[in-house]
C-alpha cells in the first residue's frame, strides 16, 4: 500500500495549528500532518522529509512565509505550496507571486481549505506529465 501524502501546515500562533490540526484531519485523513511553529523549524522539516502540500502563514519572524515557500520551491518543487494568511495576497512582493499554488485569507472556513487542497491535488494527478505539467508544479510560466 502506498505512503500517505505529506501535509505540513506552519504558522507562529500555536491555536492556528492546534485548529488546522483538528478540522484538517477529518477532511485529509488519507494525509500525514505535521505542523511547525516557526519558519525555521519549518525550513529544517522540509530540508530533512518528504512534503506533498505546504500550507503556510506568510507573516511570521524571520525566515517567514515567503523563506519558507521558497525553500520548498527550491528542495522539492513538486510540493504543492499555499499561503493560509490574513495579509492581502498584494503583500506579495512581484518576483514572488509564483511561488504558492494558492493564497486562501484568514479565517476561512477549513472545510473550503480542505477541499482547495484536495482539489489542486486532484488536479495536479489529472495533468500528463510534461512541460505544462512542470510549469503548473514549479509555479512557473512555460517557455514558448
Amino acid at each position: 500500500m502506498p505512503e500517505k501524502p505529506h501535509l505540513l501546515c506552519v504558522d507562529d500562533e500555536p491555536l492556528v495549528l492546534t485548529s488546522l490540526r483538528r478540522s484538517l484531519g477529518p477532511l485529509l485523513a488519507d494525509m500525514n500532518f505535521a505542523g511547525c511553529g516557526s519558519g525555521a523549524e519549518a525550513i529544517k522539516f522540509l530540508e530533512t522529509n518528504p512534503v506533498d502540500v505546504l500550507v503556510t502563514d506568510l507573516r511570521m519572524p524571520a525566515p517567514n512565509g515567503l523563506d519558507v515557500l521558497l525553500c520548498a520551491s527550491k528542495v522539492s518543487p513538486s510540493t504543492l505550496r499555499f499561503i493560509y494568511s490574513a495579509y492581502h495576497p498584494s503583500a506579495l512582493p512581484f518576483e514572488m507571486v509564483c511561488l504558492p499554488h494558492g493564497y486562501y485569507l484568514k479565517p476561512l472556513s477549513p472545510l473550503l481549505l480542505g477541499q482547495a487542497i484536495r482539489s489542486a491535488r486532484d488536479a495536479r494527478g489529472s495533468i500528463s506529465p510534461g512541460p505544462v505539467r512542470d510549469a503548473i508544479i514549479k509555479g512557473v510560466s512555460p517557455s514558448p
